[in-house]
């Protein structure tokens, strides 16, 4: 598991093959926006605080109070998941061992999230 708490500039939070730039539309209405290749989720605005970060192999525990907001797989050609703020602005880096990453979304349910646990299979 790899964690980090940061301020997010945009709100949000981009899961991506490492090798594809771009990132899904967005309209400000949901809390995840998806493209082939990606993910982009709100979260906490920095203005209001810093975010939870987690990217693991496994789910939250069932105590977390956390919910599933997305559970479905990203096209990852390049065999790598890349997961950043802004553009060029890297967290985490993944090896994946597939094609097709599945990817699960925790939060605590609100557009303006504290935390997001990003689940790899």
């Amino acid at each position: 598991m790899q964690r980090k708490t940061v301020p997010v500039l945009n709100s949000l939070i981009f899961a991506r093959d490492s090798a594809v730039a771009g990132a899904p539309d967005t309209d400000g209405v949901g809390r995840i926006w998806r493209n082939s290749t990606g993910v982009a989720i709100s979260c906490l605005p920095d203005s209001d605080g810093a975010t939870d970060i987690i990217l693991s192999d496994s789910d939250p525990s069932s105590d977390s109070g956390l919910v599933c907001i997305f559970d479905g797989a990203i096209d990852t050609p390049s065999g790598g998941l890349t997961v950043e703020i802004l553009p060029d602005v890297t967290l985490f880096r993944m090896p994946v061992a597939r094609a097709a990453t599945g990817l699960r979304v925790w939060t605590d349910g609100f557009p303006d999230t504290k935390v997001v646990w990003l689940a790899v299979s």
